[in-house]
């Protein structure tokens, strides 16, 4: 998730994304990270109590692998919706003729990077939802050790 996060946010930084919306990727990327490094810590740390992982926390990682799906494929569809329009700048003088597979491409693009933007804001909220469960239930353990 993390690699597929940094793919993501590498493959955006330099095609031109508006600066403003550099946010709507960083932010959700950055929570997620976050989360990821921080449970892992907790883990660690707790040694060999072993924390339950819920129904929510499965769903987290089933959304965040979606997000992280949809955000890596949008580097193609990018790729091809920018091929179509040089095409259509390259060729001023010209009538360009968009096959029905480029213009259903062009269609969809804009609806496919919302998508992935919405599925990434909703997985970074399901990480911060279950990592904050998942530091309570950590922080149980931890004052009952320390109890001792």
């Amino acid at each position: 998730v993390l690699t597929g996060l940094m793919v993501i946010l590498a493959n955006a930084y330099p095609t031109g994304l508006a600066p403003y919306a550099m946010p709507m990727l960083v932010i959700p990327a950055a929570m997620i990270a976050t989360r990821e490094v921080l449970v892992s810590g907790l883990r660690e740390y707790l040694g060999d109590v072993k924390l339950d992982v819920t129904t929510l926390a499965k769903w987290k990682t089933t959304v965040q692998l979606l997000a992280v799906g949809a955000g890596l494929l949008m580097g193609p569809f990018e790729y091809a919706a920018n091929k179509i329009a040089f095409r259509s700048i390259a060729t001023p003088d010209e009538t360009v003729v968009f096959g029905p597979q480029e213009a259903f491409l062009l269609q969809l693009y804009p609806y496919a990077a919302l998508l992935a933007v919405a599925l990434l804001w909703l997985a970074a909220l399901l990480t911060v939802i279950t990592g904050w469960d998942y530091f309570r239930k950590g922080l149980a353990y931890i004052r009952e050790k320390e109890a001792r």
